[in-house]
């Protein structure tokens, strides 16, 4: 009876063993993470839209861009971070949205390129506030 359990015990942990050393699929995709920053004060800009858009490869690869059509997008948290995980490798075009502000000029449309296991987190988009304008319009003779 001690002889069984014994071997039962051996082939068991046997098993367990062997079941722990099996090969783990490397990642195929990767990750993009940055900032948002306003472009004068560099101070976080939190809640803008990240919108990424993939870019097209050349006629020669015939790889067809796998997006939905307005792109894929995550909102920066009060720090002004954001990340887009899971993303299928290639080159994307980064955009920002929020109300009150406009893309930095150097911020319009950046190019970030995600290789497979790896973060892109150098991305940092700058941002500028708007301005408003408010009063009346009034003819020569001062009517509306």
């Amino acid at each position: 009876m001690h002889k069984g359990l014994i071997t039962g015990l051996m082939l068991g942990s046997a098993a367990y063993l062997l079941g722990q050393n099996q090969p783990v699929d490397p990642p195929k995709r990767g990750t993009i993470s940055g900032l948002t920053v306003d472009g004068k004060s560099g101070e976080p800009v939190r809640k803008v839209l990240v919108i990424l858009r993939l870019v097209p490869s050349s006629a020669s690869t015939n790889t067809p861009a796998v997006l939905p059509p307005g792109g894929i997008g995550t909102t920066s948290d009060a720090a002004g971070k954001f990340t887009l995980l899971d993303l299928e490798p290639g080159t994307y075009a980064a955009t920002t949205s929020r109300d009150g502000y406009v893309a930095a000029r150097d911020s319009l449309r950046q190019i970030v390129t995600v290789k497979v296991g790896e973060t892109a987190d150098e991305l940092k988009l700058k941002l500028l506030r708007t301005g408003v304008i408010s009063g009346r319009v009034l003819d020569s003779m001062g009517s509306r």
